[in-house]
């Protein structure tokens, strides 16, 4: 079932960060369920695991300079 459940999840997309845009807040990482989001403010990387993403979209939401988006595989 789990498996099933990960094929329908991932086939929504996966979450990307426009580095451009990004200022590593980390409010991505707090509000997210599944904690697949890493921010290293000081280093400026911002990692997602999509293996654990469950695309739920809240990191996209709270995002302040609208720089997550779900995209389409």
């Amino acid at each position: 079932m789990f498996k099933f459940m990960h094929s329908i999840l991932k086939s929504k997309g996966n979450i990307k960060n426009d580095t451009s845009s990004c200022v590593y807040c980390g409010k991505c990482e707090k509000i997210c369920p599944a904690n697949a989001i890493k921010v290293t403010p000081n280093e400026r990387t911002w990692v997602i695991d999509n293996e654990v993403c469950v695309r739920c979209k809240r990191c996209v939401s709270t995002c302040p300079k609208h720089s997550l988006s779900l995209v389409k595989n």
